[in-house]
C-alpha cells in the first residue's frame, strides 16, 4: 500500500495510503479535531484539499452549536493555511422511542459516508488505542469470535471508497497532550459521560480500573485485537480455498454442494459459510441461529426443501445444493396481474423488462450464426397483436414441437428448476388481434412450437436473468 508520510509533528505521525479525494468525519471532540489538524498539515505538505463531513444527529441540545464548531474551524483552517477545505453537515432523523440509539446513529453515519465516498476516495476516522479496547471488551461480552474480536481495523472498503482509520496505535492521552500543545478547541458530547451507554460504562468505570493495574492496557488490548485479525485473515483465507472445492455455478446462481461441505470438520463448515454469507452483505448469525442451519438445512433429509429465513434473507437446499437467496421485493405467489403489455409491429425493437424476480429480455439474434441452434431460445416473434408477461395462475398449457401440448405443472415438477423459483417464472403469451391467447414462452426455458423461427435474421433471443432473486 504506497503512502505519502508527513514529519513528526509532537510524537504523533500522519502516513496515508494512496487515494483520490481526502475526507475526514468530524464530530467536534477532542479526537477528531486531533485527526483534522494532522490532516490539515497533511494537505498542506502535499498540496491536497480536504472534505469534511459532520453528521448532525439531533440528540443533544448543543448539536447545532457543534455543527456550526466544525464548519467555522475548517474556514479558519483554510485561511492559515490556504488549503481547499469544505465541510458538509448532514442532519439525520433517528427514532428516539427505540433503544438502540447508538446502533441508529453508526448506521446513519456510515450510510451517509457511503453515499459520498466516490472511487479510490479516502475517508479519515478518529478511533484510537481506547475506542479499541472498548470495541474489544464489548465484543467479548457478546461472545464474539475472533472474526468479531478483531474489532476494528485500520483500513478497509467503504461503497466506492476506503476507511482509513490512522490513530489506533495512539490513545487518548496522547491525543489530548497533543491537542493541548496544538491548542485546538474540541467540544465535549454531554452523552459521553451517561454510563447507561455500555461503551460510555466500560469508558468511565471499568477501563480505568484497568489501567491502574495494568497501565499499558489499551495498548496490550489493541495488540490482542491485531493478532486477532490476523487469526481471522487467516480463517478466510482457509474458507476461499475450501469455497473453490465446493462452490458450483448453475443456471439458477451459484450453490455449495452439501456433500463436499459435510465432509469438513464443522469449524471449517462453518468458516466457509460465514465467508460466503459476508461475501453477499448478509447479517452476522447468532449461535441457534447455526444450529438451526445444520439442523434442518444442511442436514435436512434428502428429499427435503427447508429454508432459513434470516433478515431478507434465505438459505434454501435444494437436490443437494444450498442456495444464498438475497433479498428482494416482497413476492405474492398468487400474484396474477400483468407484469407487462407489449404491442408488437414489424420492426420490433429489443426490450429489456425488470420485474421484482429478475430481468426478461428480447434482443434481436441477428448476430448469431447462420444455422440456429436448437438448443438456443429464439423465436419468431409475431409482427401483430400484443405480448402479456405475467406469472403463473394455474392449469396453462403449452405446445412443444415433437412434444405436443403439455401441462406447465407437469413440465415444472419434470425439471431441475428450484420450487421456489417455479412460480416466479415470467410467462409470455401471445394475444393476436382476434383470437384467444396462447402461451408462447416459459421464460427462456420452453417454446411453444409456433414462435420457433426459421430464419435467423427474423428471429429474437430469449433471456431470462434471475441469479441472485428469492
Amino acid at each position: 500500500m504506497a503512502s505519502v508520510s508527513l514529519s513528526k509533528v509532537n510524537d504523533i505521525q500522519l502516513s496515508l495510503p494512496a487515494h483520490q479525494q481526502l475526507w475526514l468525519a468530524l464530530s467536534g471532540g477532542l479526537d477528531s479535531i486531533v485527526l483534522l489538524d494532522l490532516a490539515v498539515r497533511w494537505c498542506q505538505a502535499e498540496s491536497k484539499s480536504l472534505k469534511v463531513l459532520h453528521v448532525h444527529h439531533g440528540l443533544s441540545p448543543n448539536a447545532d452549536q457543534w455543527a456550526d464548531h466544525c464548519q467555522q474551524l475548517c474556514k479558519q483552517y483554510q485561511q492559515q493555511f490556504s488549503i481547499k477545505i469544505s465541510c458538509q453537515v448532514h442532519q439525520v432523523q433517528l427514532n428516539q422511542q427505540l433503544s438502540s440509539l447508538e446502533a441508529q446513529a453508526r448506521k446513519a453515519r456510515y450510510h451517509i459516508f457511503e453515499q459520498q465516498l466516490q472511487k479510490d476516495d479516502l475517508l479519515l476516522m478518529a478511533h484510537h488505542a481506547d475506542d479499541q479496547a472498548e470495541t474489544l471488551l464489548l465484543r467479548l461480552l457478546r461472545g464474539a469470535g475472533s472474526q468479531g474480536l478483531s474489532a476494528m481495523p485500520a483500513f478497509r472498503t467503504l461503497g466506492r471508497g476506503q476507511l482509513y482509520r490512522p490513530l489506533l496505535s495512539y490513545n487518548r492521552a496522547q491525543l489530548e497532550q497533543y491537542a493541548q500543545q496544538q491548542q485546538l478547541r474540541w467540544v465535549e458530547d454531554e452523552s459521553n459521560q451517561c454510563t447507561d451507554f455500555d461503551r460510555n460504562y466500560l469508558r468511565h468505570e471499568i477501563l480505568p480500573r484497568l489501567k491502574q493495574r495494568w497501565p499499558a492496557s489499551s495498548e496490550l488490548f489493541s495488540r490482542a485485537a491485531q493478532n486477532l485479525a490476523e487469526s481471522a485473515a487467516l480463517n478466510e483465507d482457509l474458507a476461499e480455498l475450501d469455497l473453490q472445492q465446493t462452490l458450483m455455478s448453475t443456471k439458477f446462481g451459484e450453490a455449495i454442494n452439501c456433500a463436499r461441505l459435510q465432509g469438513l470438520s464443522r469449524p471449517r463448515q462453518i468458516n466457509l459459510l460465514r465467508f460466503w454469507f459476508k461475501a453477499q452483505a448478509m447479517p452476522e448469525l447468532e449461535r441457534k441461529q447455526w444450529q438451526i442451519i445444520f439442523n434442518e438445512v444442511v442436514e435436512a433429509k434428502i428429499d427435503a426443501e427447508p429454508c432459513f429465513n434470516w433478515q431478507g434473507y434465505q438459505l434454501r437446499r435444494f437436490r443437494g445444493l444450498l442456495y444464498l437467496l438475497l433479498p428482494t421485493t416482497k413476492f405474492d405467489a398468487g400474484e396474477s396481474h400483468l407484469l407487462a403489455t407489449l404491442p408488437l409491429s414489424s420492426e420490433q425493437t429489443p426490450i429489456s423488462l425488470s420485474i421484482n424476480t429478475g430481468v426478461l429480455t428480447l434482443n434481436s439474434a441477428a448476430g448469431f450464426p447462420q444455422k440456429i441452434n436448437q438448443d438456443l431460445p429464439i423465436m419468431q416473434l409475431p409482427d401483430s397483436g400484443t405480448l402479456w408477461v405475467r406469472y403463473r395462475q394455474g392449469g396453462e398449457t403449452i405446445q412443444l414441437v415433437k412434444r405436443g401440448r403439455k401441462q406447465l405443472k407437469k413440465l415444472l415438477q419434470e425439471s431441475d428448476i428450484p420450487p421456489w423459483l417455479r412460480q416466479r417464472l415470467p410467462l409470455i403469451w401471445w394475444q393476436p388481434e382476434t383470437g384467444d391467447a396462447q402461451l408462447i414462452a416459459v421464460a427462456d426455458l420452453w417454446l411453444s412450437e409456433s414462435v420457433l423461427s426459421q430464419s435467423i435474421h427474423q428471429a429474437w433471443l430469449i433471456r431470462w436473468n434471475n441469479e441472485g432473486h428469492s
